[in-house]
């Protein structure tokens, strides 16, 4: 479940309402993943290249907290990483993200 910084930087940089963030995340979580990760790439069309590779790495934190042994997420993760990957990329950031 997410804290309450947590849903207040959702809150902030996606407009999600606090209620809604709690019901996906305990219900749905790939539902949660795939939203974020879908207004990411509205971040990324719109050249907020270093806005998307924040969020990005708050994505990736949240994949880290728990493990999830399900198809839908590891695609999702998959998706992440590359993303990730190729903005840290664009931003000429060297990083290691698989520790």
């Amino acid at each position: 479940s997410l804290n309450t910084q947590d849903k207040d930087v959702l809150h902030i940089s996606f407009n999600f309402n606090s209620k809604y963030i709690t019901k996906i995340n305990q219900e749905v979580p790939e539902v949660f993943f795939f939203n974020v990760l879908l207004l990411i790439l509205i971040l990324i069309d719109d050249n907020l290249h270093q806005e998307a590779f924040e969020k990005l790495a708050f994505l990736i934190g949240k994949f880290k907290e728990r493990k999830y042994n399900n198809q839908t997420v590891a695609h999702l993760k998959a998706k992440t990483y590359y993303y990730y990957c190729l903005e840290a990329e664009r931003l000429k950031i060297s990083t290691s993200i698989m520790k």
